[in-house]
């Protein structure tokens, strides 16, 4: 049976690992580790997404537009199972100017299967 402390390794572990996938642009790698009634808001419209096909075809849309990249910074695993991650992001345009640069807060709920159920941006 795995104890609170392993499955707080194993969510921030996942999330390393799909933060990297992220910037490195393989959203199905990323998607498959949301579940399937995932809850993602989107800040740029306003909209919670609230599914894995339509999260990954938001950031396939944005990559047309935007390039975006984010790297953790810390993440603290809340006692209820939730992961807080501060990480440093970049926003870029096509040509690779710079757009912004900050500091910006995720927080991830998962599923008891460890999927990702809801990230919620703050």
């Amino acid at each position: 049976m795995e104890t609170g402390q392993q499955r707080s390794q194993a969510r921030t572990d996942l999330l390393e690992a799909l933060y990297a996938a992220y910037n490195d642009r393989d959203f199905s790698k990323v998607a498959d580790h949301l579940a399937p009634d995932v809850r993602w808001f989107d800040q740029l419209s306003g909209v919670e997404m609230t599914s894995r096909p339509q999260v990954e075809a938001y950031w396939k849309d944005h990559v047309s537009m935007i390039r975006i990249e984010t790297y953790p910074l810390s993440m603290t695993p809340l006692p209820d199972g939730d992961i807080v991650v501060v990480a440093a992001q970049t926003v870029r345009n096509l040509e690779g100017q710079l757009w912004s640069s900050q500091t910006v807060t995720h927080t991830y709920r998962f599923t008891d299967d460890n999927l990702i159920a809801a990230m919620t941006p703050s």
